[in-house]
């Protein structure tokens, strides 16, 4: 695993607390693979619609590497709904 790629999540959308933090890992320039858990609460964005330019925008969650300060705005571009990625 390269230590590079792991990403960290928050989400504000979380029941019955301030606030979730999960895992991620980079798989592309501008995607990140994380569990549904993490991001459950949040609508899938609207392809044809930009990403939000601010941190705490609504429907958006936040990302940023593993032990950095900046967090950036992210979204939800495909909820994985499939339990089995394998036949």
């Amino acid at each position: 695993m390269d230590t590079a790629r792991v990403m960290e999540i928050y989400t504000s959308a979380a029941r019955d607390s301030g606030g979730q933090v999960g895992s991620a890992y980079r798989i592309g320039p501008e995607a990140v693979l994380t569990a549904a858990h993490v991001v459950a609460g949040l609508p899938v964005w609207p392809p044809d619609e930009p990403v939000p330019t601010k941190v705490g925008a609504p429907g958006a969650c936040s990302a940023r590497p593993l032990g950095e300060q900046g967090w950036v705005p992210a979204v939800v571009a495909w909820p994985g709904t499939s339990r089995h990625l394998l036949p």
